[in-house]
């Protein structure tokens, strides 16, 4: 139950941030309340960052825990093990949460802004993330190598702008797209439904077969 206004706090006790608590609410089902508070920790960051760098235009703590970052969390049944990059990582999203929820998976956040990029190595730093990689370069730009799954939460334009970012892994290997609705494009599988504060999203999937 939440406390009153005027309740105490016993000394050295910190009081629930709003964000921890929602937090709490939004990453229950997957047993992961004991990253709530790096997960904070990020949002702090992108707190500071977002004043003079538009990372976000969400600024309520309670929007973030559910548009952020249990949107983000979302992917975790469906990745396939192995290295991954997240395409377009803006403010990190979904590569931070998952990277604090799977140390041991090799990530690359892939951002194509240096303002961006220089916030990610902020945030690599300041969280202690020694398993994340960032670089600063395109979509369409040659990988230096190839991973067992990419994922997005970027805006593509078209279907064919998803379908080239099946460059980044290998024959036999995914895309997963957190997008907005309930139906993918043409060229892809759903393989996750769900709905966040009202707003029907899914996890749309690729396979590169050439």
């Amino acid at each position: 139950m939440d406390r009153d206004e005027g309740s105490s706090v016993a000394p050295g006790v910190s009081r629930e941030t709003p964000l921890g608590r929602e937090l709490r609410g939004a990453l229950g089902e997957f047993g992961l309340d004991q990253v709530a508070p790096r997960l904070e920790q990020h949002w702090k960051l992108l707190q500071q960052w977002n004043q003079r760098t538009n990372l976000t235009a969400i600024e309520s703590p309670i929007e973030a825990a559910w548009l952020h970052y249990r949107d983000s969390l979302e992917l975790l049944p469906h990745l396939p093990p192995g290295s991954l990059v997240d395409l377009g990582s803006g403010g990190g999203f979904p590569g931070i949460p998952l990277a604090l929820c799977q140390p041991e998976r090799p990530i690359t956040l892939l951002e194509s802004r240096r303002k961006k990029c220089s916030f990610l190595e902020s945030c690599v730093a300041r969280l202690a993330l020694p398993n994340v990689t960032v670089r600063c370069a395109r979509m369409e730009d040659e990988p230096p190598s190839l991973f067992a799954v990419a994922v997005t939460r970027a805006t593509f334009s078209s279907e064919q702008d998803l379908l080239a970012c099946l460059r980044w892994v290998p024959v036999g290997g995914e895309l997963l797209a957190l997008r907005a609705g309930d139906e993918p494009p043409s060229s892809a599988t759903t393989v996750h439904r769900y709905t966040l504060r009202g707003a029907r999203r899914h996890v749309a999937r690729w396979v590169r077969t050439a």
